[in-house]
């Protein structure tokens, strides 16, 4: 099989199991608690919120946040009526608290919502530093004038306490248009406060409007109202029965909207901002993506995604081909078996050792004739010579004149002359020629029979 059409292919099986991957985390429950307006899981707010927007708690105009908390307060005159927020954590800095404060005071409702409030006992102490714990004191002088950054946190959480529980009976007292309410709310961490009322150094009156009780019949209170100059600040520990969760039952709607009833009806200002520390998610929306996730989530940087996917892939598919480089021409090896054979001829020709030529010449013929021949006997015998004109057919005259003229030439005492290599060759040569001969006779002998 091509490999081409095998890495398309595992390039496609690999991108269909990212889709579908996907697709899995956008159908798999959530069931984290993240307080989020446009998430919809199971503790997510985004009912809740679409339920603000819609009016559907009664004469409620949502206000969109703008720009941050304390700019936003600054430019409010006698609206919006109502602050309220939703979440885990309130990280509202004491310069947030400042604001919030100034604001209730001039006859406005606020309510908190939230499990953790890291600047709640600086409120509820009206903003009096020599009643938070002593070991924030290095971050105020002696005369209460700040020494801080505008966005530092005094976390002090011992006002709250979490209570985990499969079941929570809450209760509710009579608001101005709802009757005492109960709703027993199952498998949540509840929170309420951690101390009794009476014990904590308060600079405002209080009316506990909610409380829980538990199997001893104890009531611990978790939704009170606290009056701070014309205005009222509400404290509701337990965020997670205004959760989508508990949102699509009746008995949570009807919960959610007694405890709404206890603000103003007019504008009402959501802040979002207030529940990451770090300001990180200006709308309220998921902060913990990952970075496909977010590419995926903003419509541009999903069509630049799925543009360059497909570009990858055409490419694949139509440039891949493997670009070799041009293969350089090797001419092919010379046969240089006759330069050499001269080379050599010439080497012997300017020594003029005509001897050594003549035992070198006369072994290798004996050789050859041994081996094509299959002749056993010893070389330069009478017997060899037999053996050969036996299986040759050669004249035994030519077989005899050449090894008797070797004979001479090797125990000649004087030096061999040219003239004489050169006789002894030709008796070679009209030997070999008459072998030749001999055989293609044979040949034709044999051929005439084979017709007959």
């Amino acid at each position: 099989m091509n490999k081409k059409l095998i890495f398309i292919g595992v390039f496609i099986l690999l991108l269909s199991s990212v889709l579908y991957w996907r697709y899995l985390q956008a159908i798999k429950k959530d069931w984290s608690e993240n307080y989020l307006v446009n998430w919809d899981s199971a503790y997510a707010v985004s009912l809740f919120n679409d339920m603000l927007e819609e009016d559907v708690f009664e004469n409620f105009e949502y206000l969109e946040q703008e720009e941050n908390l304390m700019k936003d307060m600054s430019a409010w005159e006698k609206s919006p009526e109502n602050y309220l927020f939703v979440g885990k954590t309130n990280y509202l800095t004491v310069s947030g608290i400042d604001s919030l404060h100034r604001y209730i005071s001039k006859g406005n409702k606020a309510m908190i919502v939230c499990e953790e409030f890291n600047n709640g006992l600086y409120l509820l102490s009206g903003l009096d530093t020599t009643k938070i714990s002593k070991d924030l004191s290095p971050f105020f002088s002696n005369d209460s004038s700040y020494v801080y950054e505008p966005n530092m946190f005094i976390s002090d959480n011992s006002i709250y306490k979490t209570l985990t529980d499969t079941v929570a009976d809450l209760y509710l007292k009579e608001a101005v248009t709802k009757s005492p309410f109960h709703f027993e709310a199952r498998y949540v961490e509840f929170s309420r406060l951690g101390n009794s009322l009476e014990k904590m150094d308060l600079a405002y009156k209080y009316d506990v409007l909610g409380y829980e009780l538990d199997s001893l019949e104890n009531k611990h209170p978790y939704f009170i109202r606290f009056n701070i100059g014309e205005g009222e600040l509400y404290l509701h520990t337990n965020p997670l029965v205004f959760t989508n969760y508990f949102l699509k039952t009746e008995k949570g709607l009807d919960y959610v909207s007694h405890v709404m009833s206890y603000l103003d009806d007019g504008q009402t200002y959501c802040d979002v901002r207030s529940k990451s520390q770090y300001f990180s998610s200006l709308d309220g929306t998921k902060t913990s993506k990952t970075q496909l996730e977010f590419i995926l989530g903003n419509k541009e940087l999903r069509w630049a995604w799925y543009l360059i996917l497909s570009m990858g892939l055409i490419y694949i598919i139509f440039g891949s081909k493997r670009e070799q480089r041009t293969i350089p021409y090797i001419a092919p090896l010379r046969n240089t078996s006759i330069n050499f054979a001269e080379t050599i001829g010439r080497l012997f020709y300017y020594q003029k050792d005509h001897s050594f030529l003549v035992k070198r010449k006369m072994k290798l013929l004996i050789n050859a004739y041994r081996t094509k021949y299959r002749i056993k006997s010893k070389e330069d015998s009478k017997e060899f010579r037999l053996e050969l004109h036996k299986k040759t057919e050669a004249k035994l005259s030519y077989i005899n004149t050449l090894f008797d003229r070797y004979q001479f030439l090797i125990n000649k005492k004087s030096t061999v002359m040219e003239e004489e290599l050169n006789d002894f060759f030709s008796k070679i040569e009209r030997l070999e020629f008459e072998i030749e001969k001999m055989r293609k006779l044979r040949l034709e002998r044999k051929t005439e029979k084979i017709s007959n």
